[in-house]
């Protein structure tokens, strides 16, 4: 219980603090191994909204892109080679505790992502395709935003959300640049 409640509370709020472990194990126990007794407290939590943002694991990066953009992939060599050079080749991992979940960790691979992100959003890994004007049909830079961030464009989004406007003006390139502009964006970076 103790575990699993450390690594529930590690994944959702950063931290595996005494003061969320006890009583998530303590769901667990009582609730007689109910994940969801366990994630309630800490999803109702205020500590959830006011905890550090978690930098997203390469993986975590790499599924999260493919899926905003509704990429199609065979998930082979060409897309593992860029798993790799982002520091986090599947299942590589020497030592039996899996890969690090610290922000400290993975701060070093940001080329790495950038680099993925440019290729995803061009269309230059094999077997892996972002089918562009089905994805975004007119060029709305607000759409874009929102199938890559979650979320509306908020006042500190807008130098990003101008340059993303301004990229979907241009002709064909235009989405794939706006489309590598969000993915390499900070808030993207962040679970």
């Amino acid at each position: 219980a103790k575990h699993l409640a450390e690594k529930l509370c590690a994944y959702f709020l950063g931290s595996a603090g005494d003061a969320w472990v006890q009583p998530t194990a303590k769901a667990y126990l009582e609730s007689r191994g109910d994940i969801r007794a366990m994630l309630r407290p800490i999803l109702k939590s205020s500590e959830l909204l006011s905890s550090p943002p978690i930098l997203k694991r390469p993986f975590d990066y790499m599924v999260s892109a493919m899926r905003a953009l509704d990429a199609e992939t065979d998930g082979g060599s060409a897309l593992q080679e860029h798993l790799s050079k982002m520091g986090e080749p599947l299942y590589q991992w020497p030592m039996p505790d899996g890969y690090p979940t610290r922000t400290a960790s993975w701060t070093g691979t940001m080329l790495p992502r950038w680099n993925f992100a440019l290729a995803l959003a061009g269309n230059r890994i094999g077997g892996t395709n972002v089918d562009w004007h089905a994805l975004l049909p007119a060029p709305e830079p607000e759409r874009l935003f929102e199938l890559t961030h979650a979320a509306r464009p908020e006042p500190e989004d807008r130098e990003l959300f101008h340059r993303v406007d301004a990229e979907l003006k241009q002709e064909e390139d235009g989405r794939q640049t706006a489309g590598f502009l969000c993915l390499a964006s900070p808030k993207f970076q962040w679970r």
